[in-house]
């Protein structure tokens, strides 16, 4: 017996992100459909042209991905700009993949993505950077204009750094004026050396990572050692200090320790420099009164 063939059309049946948004009715069956199809054409992911077409909104798209990908769902409002290692990636492959590194834990850093199913560019900034790479999910106009806000700054203070250099005469010293020099402005010149600079900056980022860790619950030690460039002995002391209640007393013997140390590099600098600076006092003295009795000597074996 044939069984009749119902002529009555069969409804889609979508799974995953498609078949979400279709059952929490923020797009139509067709409207999924349509969006797949031309998403499948371009040559880009679902969560790409539903960003790019706007046909839902970017939080609750963000909310969604997050659930259904089991991706860490983040509010950049809460971030804090200061603390997110912008120099490890270019502007190009930010402004490129509208990606933000967020913040950075050892050898691991976390991406803020609207898109976790795109992985190439999970790939190309692990490739830029070296470092392992996770995402988390965060709502795309927060996101664009986060980045808007940190290329701006990123530039204002490249502009300024620039305009420093604007007139070369700033930086030629006046020869004609001449002033004792104290202590102080020794020190100022120090601080201005660009070795000094890129030193002082490394370890203000590291501290400030620091205290972004301790104050999200990480421990002093824990952040201390994550960072890679504090000594053993300081973490040592840190670790003592901490299991003790007596943190504040082990840091200040750190800091006795490592001024005694200071001290007495410079007094061992001292002690060589010395010999060799009376060693070449004697050899221009030897050479001046050289020079001055050999034309005697000569005179007397002429005459």
């Amino acid at each position: 017996m044939n069984t009749p063939v119902s002529n009555e059309s069969r409804p889609l049946v979508y799974s995953g992100l498609t078949d979400r948004l279709v059952t929490e009715q923020l797009i139509s069956a067709t409207g999924a459909a349509e969006i797949a199809e031309h998403a499948r054409s371009q040559g880009v992911t679902l969560i790409h042209e539903l960003i790019n077409g706007q046909h839902i909104e970017s939080s609750e798209l963000a909310r969604i991905v997050s659930e259904e990908y089991g991706v860490p769902l983040f509010d950049l409002r809460l971030m804090v700009e200061e603390s997110m290692p912008i120099d490890l990636i270019p502007q190009s492959l930010i402004r490129k993949h509208k990606a933000l590194p967020l913040y950075r834990r050892g050898n691991r850093l976390f991406l803020a993505v609207s898109d976790p199913t795109d992985k190439a560019v999970v790939d190309e900034f692990k490739f830029a950077t070296g470092i392992a790479t996770d995402t988390v999910v965060v709502d795309f106009e927060q996101l664009n204009h986060l980045i808007d806000e940190v290329i701006a700054k990123q530039d204002e203070i490249f502009d300024g750094d620039i305009s420093d250099f604007a007139s070369a005469e700033d930086y030629i010293p006046d020869l004609e004026v001449e002033e004792e020099l104290d202590e102080e402005d020794f020190t100022k010149l120090a601080d201005d050396a660009p070795v000094v600079k890129f030193v002082n900056k490394v370890l203000f980022d590291a501290i400030k990572q620091i205290r972004n860790d301790v104050t999200s619950g990480m421990s002093l030690l824990q952040a201390t050692r994550v960072s890679g460039l504090f000594p053993m002995f300081l973490l040592q002391m840190t670790s003592i200090g901490e299991e003790s209640g007596t943190l504040y007393e082990m840091l200040g013997k750190v800091a006795d320790q490592y001024e005694m140390q200071v001290d007495n590099a410079v007094d061992s600098i001292s002690s060589l420099i010395e010999p060799m600076i009376m060693s070449i006092l004697g050899i221009l003295i030897g050479g001046l009164m050289i020079a001055m009795c050999l034309p005697i000597f000569m005179l007397g074996s002429v005459m």
